[in-house]
């Protein structure tokens, strides 16, 4: 990793190394674009992860490496991370213990596409985030399928009413 991202990364985690209470003091949440390293999306456990979740994934470009997963996690000791990139939901608990004194959990979230064109079922997070915790709501957006329907529907409908209206127009002359 170069030097001006480490040094970044250290002046970035310094205030949440504080010795006041948890209270006083806020534990991080990361939010990149690519997820954290994981072999393939079989460890995702979203109901709507991806059909083909025994693809194995190419370090430093489906995700991060293992070496830089491990250097943010330890750097930040998060309590949440969101990454994307990868157009599927995924949710996973991480439990990465790099001295045996010390023990990081926290979750994954990788956010799924909010386009028709990588999904049928765009998703996107609402979260809502305070000192204690870190709340996430996955709210769906309408199939592209029903839109598509709804509007031939109203177009007929239209089409119909107008129809009716200048025969009924006529009808008074």
């Amino acid at each position: 990793m170069c030097a001006v991202i480490h040094l970044k990364l250290v002046i970035a985690a310094a205030p949440l190394y504080c010795s006041s209470p948890l209270v006083l003091c806020s534990i991080g949440v990361i939010f990149q674009h690519y997820p954290l390293y994981r072999e393939s999306d079989s460890v995702c456990t979203e109901s709507d992860a991806p059909l083909s979740r025994r693809n194995l994934f190419e370090e430093r470009w489906d995700c991060l490496s293992k070496e830089s997963t491990e250097y943010l996690i330890e750097s930040l000791l998060p309590r949440a991370a969101f990454g994307a990139h990868t157009h599927n939901s995924c949710l996973i608990r991480h439990s990465l213990v790099p001295r045996p004194e010390h023990k990081i959990e926290f979750v994954e979230y990788t956010v799924p596409s909010f386009s028709w064109r990588n999904r049928l079922d765009p998703k996107y997070y609402l979260l809502t985030v305070t000192p204690y915790e870190v709340k996430v709501a996955k709210c769906e957006l309408t199939r592209e399928v029903t839109i598509q329907v709804t509007a031939v529907l109203l177009i007929l409908a239209l089409v119909v009413y107008i129809q009716y209206y200048n025969t009924r127009s006529y009808r008074h002359l």
